[in-house]
């Protein structure tokens, strides 16, 4: 037949369904392929970090972590075999490095370049710009006593200094966004009502009678954007006596502290699972278990943020509401809560330039990291 059938059980919305349905969760994967390299009964999991067995355009033929991986195209894809026989990814970790090989021409297409970079290159290469779906947030862990008063996270919304980011060392890979719903899509809440204003802040701490100086430290990836955004923060939030020390760490050092909620303060990114508002509203608007073992890979679990139950109650209402517009509405309600009051402060939205060869076509780039399509790529 020509027809499949999907049950589920529980308070879903139908929009949430198909959204998941859409995105990788629902990949279908070769049942044969993957049980024949079962081990302790984990369905093939281990075998497939490094082997194929996916109905997309291309087959993994070659994955060693933090080095390189090689796939081949899929002669038998649904839609038809891609043009390219094979694409290989190198991970480089120095964007000087990628500048280089892409005007040498050993590689076709550089990911990780600087503004300063990109404007660099000249007619070496053409630009693309793609929106993302990470918004990058600055949290306050609420097991510090220091950052636990409200007035304290609402001042830390008018130390940010937006604007003297995103047009020098964010220029053209981030734009101010205040919500933690990325723009572009369906229920998302564009409004950016802070701006960068020591004096509101400082009277907003001054006013709530908070002492200061404040010494927090600010945990932080060790590579660029993200030190750069950390000295600029630094700097910004020092004028209202809140002094951080930068802790830098690899992704991996940092990740995992702050799942362990050992830090003060955070300087990270946050991408959706899946496109729907759901996967962002239970990440910033829901925790309804905060004890230490009851872990959850949500910023406000991770913070230790007690959501007040107004909010677990209505992410709980978006997640079942069958009304598209009525459920949209919900979520615009639940971004402007949270953005008004939240130890979780939501500064930009990512936006991807990747710099190619004159000679690639038809290269695409989604809004998620497993969005990436190869499919149409031509190399003359």
């Amino acid at each position: 037949g020509d027809k499949v059938v999907v049950k589920y059980e529980g308070a879903f919305s139908p929009a949430f369904v198909l959204n998941v349905l859409a995105a990788r969760p629902a990949s279908i994967v070769d049942a044969e392929s993957a049980k024949k390299n079962e081990k302790n009964g984990d369905f093939g999991n281990a075998w497939l970090n490094a082997n194929s067995a996916g109905t997309g355009p291309f087959r993994l033929r070659t994955f060693r972590p933090g080095e390189i991986m090689a796939l081949e195209a899929n002669r038998d894809y649904f839609r038809g075999a891609p043009a390219m026989k094979q694409v290989i990814i190198r991970h480089v970790a120095e964007a000087a490095t990628q500048q280089l090989l892409l005007k040498s021409g050993d590689v076709d297409i550089a990911k990780n370049l600087t503004p300063d970079q990109v404007a660099g290159l000249g007619d070496a290469a053409q630009v693309r710009s793609f929106p993302q779906a990470a918004v990058h947030f600055l949290s306050f862990n609420q097991k510090t006593e220091s950052l636990t008063p409200p007035a304290v996270w609402q001042a830390a919304r008018y130390l940010v200094d937006y604007k003297g980011m995103t047009s020098t060392f964010l220029k053209g890979q981030m734009q101010t966004h205040q919500s933690f719903w990325p723009k572009g899509f369906p229920g998302a809440l564009e409004d950016t009502p802070f701006t960068y204003d020591v004096e509101k802040a400082r009277k907003i701490l001054a006013d709530a009678g908070i002492k200061t100086p404040i010494t927090v430290t600010l945990d932080v990836i060790n590579s660029n954007p993200f030190n750069d955004m950390a000295q600029s923060l630094q700097a910004s939030f020092a004028q209202a006596g809140i002094n951080f020390q930068i802790l830098p760490g690899t992704g991996s050092q940092v990740i995992t502290r702050y799942r362990a909620r050992a830090h003060q303060a955070m300087l990270l990114y946050w991408g959706p699972d899946f496109l729907d508002p759901h996967s962002n509203a239970k990440a910033f608007a829901f925790n309804e278990n905060n004890a230490d073992d009851k872990y959850q890979s949500t910023t406000t679990w991770r913070n230790a943020w007690a959501v007040p139950d107004e909010l677990n109650r209505e992410t709980k209402a978006a997640l079942a509401e069958a009304d598209a517009g009525k459920r949209n509405a919900l979520y615009i309600d639940l971004q402007k809560k949270v953005q008004a009051n939240s130890p979780i402060v939501v500064m930009f939205q990512a936006q991807i330039q990747v710099a190619m060869s004159p000679k690639v076509k038809g290269y695409a780039n989604g809004a998620m990291p497993d969005q990436v399509f190869y499919r149409l790529v031509t190399k003359n």
